[in-house]
Parts: C-alpha cells; sequence; structure tokens
C-alpha cells in the first residue's frame, strides 16, 4: 500500500492555510469597501448614543466626544471582524471542496483493477 501524503498533520496544516488565506482576503476587503461605511455609521450610532446619555443634542464637551469615537471604534472593529471571520469561513470552504473533488478521484478503481 503506497502512502500518500494526507496525514492528518499535514490536512490540519492545510486547512489552516486555506482559513489564513480567506481571512487575508476578508480583510482586505474590508480595507476596500468596509472601513470608511464602519467608521461613518460608528461614528453616527456614537451621535445617537451621546444625545440619549446626554440629553439633548450631542455638545462638544469631552464625554460627548469620548462616547462618539466609543461608537466609531466598536463599529470599526465589529465589521472588521465579521468580514475576517466570513472571510475565513469561506477560505476553509474552499478548503472543503478542493478536497472533496480531490478524493473522489481516489474512490475510483483504477481500470483493469479486480476487486476481491
Amino acid at each position: 500500500m503506497a502512502s500518500s501524503n494526507t496525514t492528518p498533520n499535514t490536512i490540519n496544516s492545510t486547512s489552516r492555510s486555506f482559513a489564513f488565506a480567506g481571512g487575508i482576503t476578508g480583510l482586505v476587503t474590508f480595507l476596500f469597501f468596509g472601513l470608511l461605511p464602519s467608521i461613518v455609521y460608528g461614528g453616527f450610532a456614537g451621535v445617537t448614543m451621546a444625545s440619549s446619555i446626554l440629553g439633548g443634542p450631542a455638545d462638544g464637551s469631552l464625554v460627548g466626544r469620548v462616547l462618539v469615537a466609543f461608537g466609531m471604534v466598536v463599529g470599526l472593529l465589529g465589521t472588521g471582524s465579521v468580514f475576517i471571520v466570513i472571510g475565513a469561513a469561506l477560505g476553509a470552504g474552499v478548503y472543503g471542496v478542493v478536497r472533496s473533488t480531490s478524493r473522489s478521484d481516489l474512490s475510483t478503481p483504477a481500470e483493469g483493477r479486480v476487486e476481491a
């Protein structure tokens, strides 16, 4: 029996490589398409939060500015993590598809081979 190159360690490292590549792709996609909207919507949420906490329109006080900055950071981190996790999941899914298609070639018996 010939030894195959699909030992558990190589499978796990290959799966991690695909997931890592997907995460990097998600990060790049976030930087191009999600960075500015996440900051804007987070800032809007911070202004809304500051106006409701301070009881009126958000003024230029330190507390209001901190709440707006907090909303921007939460929007940035939340949206960025969603992009990265979805990218990693898609990368792992691509690995599963590639692995299943390569295994389908192994599951068919070779021509001229007699099975007992």
